[in-house]
């Protein structure tokens, strides 16, 4: 052991220590010079007392409690635990803290956070608490395991690329990426189990540059975000997206923390729900032209979508349910297919649809569930699409290829073309009405004369020819025109 209360200036390599070195000095101004030394197992905990680095350092181990420590840009290895007070200004850092063998890490404290920490190659990293650091490097083979009430904190980054995983990589503890700068920073591929933040930014945006794979993933703006062009954006400029878990957007903390999601192109899949976080905050989602697959709920209550061109598939395996918004003034989804075994059901508000809603030949259940539903194009080729008792406008064609469709007890309008080429149509005892004003001729192919193919009423209400095609007509109602 050893105790230091002045400078530390030794030649290179000449010092070696397995003991504990535990450096006292209670004034400011004092050096440490190292290079290619081992200090063993070192403490700083003079109280007023200040150290420079003027050199890279080894040691076994590091302990900061009392004291301020300016690391002067230079390297730090810990061969074992790295333990930083909870105590502002303990620590001055633009270098690089590495942490080479298993160990715990703790930094808990915003006044001393790491320019940049790296776990060394094939390392075990555990945190033992909060570790603030704008800069992440992992080493090929490393790995930092989820532990309770831990968290990797990257406070203000600075440079692009804050997260960086060496090949072979093992990320489960929680991330938040907090208070990006009033700037795009890029963050290149990213795979963690564990949950992902991007908050407390406004007017920022993060943009990826690689396929991420996350846990539940919180996407929120700062205490003044309280209108789109102050939120924190995630962008994922073109590249994959996969949410294990859940999708947040916006925070209810305040009336502020607005938050925004532009999925653009790509595949894109949340195992959990898609929200915008109730009605005290705000989302924004931009579905762009990419395909985004959804295995739970799909709550928009509490944000502005803009649909673009893009696929939203649900394919959940149990319940689903999709509540548009209040009102459902506009089109929240372009194409909208149903995939899974899972029943969905319409939630809160009517649905609205711009191109179609397709049920794929794996599909479970689709329920209206008493709304209405307005959409472009309504595809069957599986499982059971029930119309209930609201009104369904389909301002396009009906195409039943397989599966069930029932039709709703409300109204069943249909401005293009019935295809029924297998499948079962059920009607409800209600009306199906033809009401195309543009087209020339309605093709009314029913499928045949059967049961699964008998219509109750048909009201012709259009422009033009309502033509059957291919099969006879067969009618339990009447035959109508207006």
């Amino acid at each position: 052991a050893y105790t230091i209360s002045g400078n530390f200036d030794i030649a290179a390599s000449a010092f070696s220590a397995t003991g504990t070195g535990t450096f006292t000095a209670t004034a400011a101004g004092k050096s440490i010079t190292a290079t290619g030394s081992s200090l063993g197992k070192v403490k700083f905990n003079g109280t007023g007392g200040g150290w420079t680095l003027m050199s890279n350092l080894v040691m076994s181990s590091a302990t900061l409690t009392a004291g301020a420590v300016t690391d002067n840009g230079k390297t730090v290895r810990v061969d074992g635990n790295l333990s930083v007070a909870n105590v502002s200004g303990i620590l001055t850092s633009t270098g690089i803290w590495e942490v080479s063998a298993n160990a715990t890490v703790s930094n808990a404290n915003v006044g001393n956070i790491l320019a940049s920490f790296r776990v060394g190659t094939g390392t075990t990293v555990s945190l033992g608490g909060t570790l603030y650091t704008k800069r992440i490097i992992f080493g090929a083979n490393s790995s930092m395991p989820a532990r309770p009430n831990a968290t990797l904190m990257i406070y203000q980054p600075t440079v692009d690329d804050f997260i960086d995983m060496g090949a072979g990589t093992s990320m489960a503890e929680s991330i938040i990426v907090d208070n990006v700068a009033s700037t795009v920073r890029t963050q290149k591929a990213l795979t963690t189990t564990g949950e992902l933040w991007v908050r407390n930014g406004s007017d920022s945006v993060l943009r990826m540059t690689g396929n991420w794979s996350v846990g539940n993933l919180y996407v929120h703006g700062a205490y003044t975000s309280d209108s789109e062009a102050e939120t924190q954006v995630l962008d994922t400029n073109g590249y994959n997206l996969t949410v294990n878990g859940n999708l947040t957007v916006g925070n209810t903390t305040s009336s502020a923390y607005f938050g925004k999601v532009e999925f653009k192109n790509g595949t894109h899949r949340v195992t959990g729900n898609i929200k915008a976080d109730t009605n005290a905050t705000h989302g924004y989602i931009e579905l762009g032209s990419g395909t985004i697959l959804v295995n739970g709920n799909v709550d928009l209550r509490y944000a502005t979508v803009r649909r673009q061109q893009s696929t939203v598939v649900l394919n959940g395996s149990t319940t689903q349910y999709v509540d548009s918004g209040t009102g459902a003034a506009v089109s929240v989804f372009h194409n909208l297919t149903h995939s899974g075994a899972s029943t969905v059901t319409v939630s809160g508000s009517n649905l609205q649809i711009g191109s179609g809603l397709t049920l794929k030949s794996t599909a479970g259940t689709f329920n209206v569930n008493g709304k209405n539903l307005t959409a472009s194009g309504l595809t069957v080729n599986g499982g059971t699409f029930t119309g209930g008792a609201g009104n369904v406008d389909v301002n396009g064609n009906v195409t039943i290829g397989g599966g069930t469709l029932t039709a709703p007890t409300g109204s069943f309008t249909v401005s293009g073309n019935w295809a029924k080429t297998g499948g079962t149509f059920t009607h409800s005892s209600g009306t199906v009405t033809f009401d195309s004003a543009s087209q020339a001729t309605q093709s009314l192919n029913s499928g045949g004369t059967d049961e699964g193919s008998r219509f109750y009423n048909i009201t012709h209400a259009g422009s033009g020819t309502l033509q059957p095609a291919t099969s006879h007509l067969a009618l339990s109602g009447a035959l109508a025109t207006t």
